[in-house]
């Protein structure tokens, strides 16, 4: 499998025809074929085996993925991961304390839009060249701010902020300066974007 995207020790595949499942089979461990097992719709099981052959083939060797309390993904012998899809399309990202978040641009994040934005902030994004692009990058880059956050315990709206490129209509990719406030503390962050067209489809990838 080649990879559509390569940056940064992140990668994009196009996993819609999947054809090493034998392959991966043998390289599961004893806590790993259970799981498989467990899964009984086609594409989250052709998703879940695909995000196991990319990691072998990334890393050259056979390496378990776990999970902590709060559902992030890591190796069992220590090093960092993230992982997202959209699709037929997933991204890994690996390394310590890292993130990474895939979407189809697509109108239906209007529906949710009030979920992960404050009413200034949709007021804003409307004002916008291309609404749409901004919607679904401010998802985006909240989702990875969620995943780099150890606890889990944050709200979209109240507790995690992004400073969107006014000339986003005019860009394929960038940095964006985003924010983690609690009560307790804040910590900044610069992520990265990328606009991916494949088959006729249009995705906003973001990575820290």
């Amino acid at each position: 499998m080649i990879p559509i995207y390569s940056e940064q020790e992140t990668y994009v595949f196009d996993c819609e025809s999947f054809e090493y499942e034998n392959e991966v089979r043998r390289m599961l461990s004893e806590n790993e074929l259970p799981e498989l097992k467990k899964i009984s719709n086609p594409s989250r099981k052709n998703e879940w085996l695909a995000v196991r052959y990319i990691v072998y083939k990334l890393l050259g060797c056979t390496s378990e993925i776990c999970y902590t309390q709060h559902g992030k993904p890591y190796f069992e012998h220590g090093n960092g991961l993230s992982i997202s899809h959209s699709e037929n399309l997933i991204a890994v990202k690996l390394g310590a304390n890292v993130a990474v978040d895939i979407q189809k641009i697509s109108p239906k994040i209007v529906k949710i839009a009030s979920k992960f934005l404050t009413d200034a902030e949709i007021l804003a994004i409307d004002k916008t060249h291309c609404p749409i692009e901004h919607y679904v990058l401010q998802w985006s880059a909240k989702e990875v701010l969620y995943k780099l956050y150890e606890t889990g315990s944050l709200n979209f709206k109240s507790n995690l902020f992004v400073e969107i490129p006014q000339n986003l209509h005019l860009i394929s990719e960038g940095k964006i300066r985003a924010e983690i406030r609690t009560s307790i503390e804040s910590e900044s962050f610069m992520l990265f974007f990328k606009k991916i067209c494949h088959n006729n489809s249009d995705y906003m990838l973001v990575y820290s």
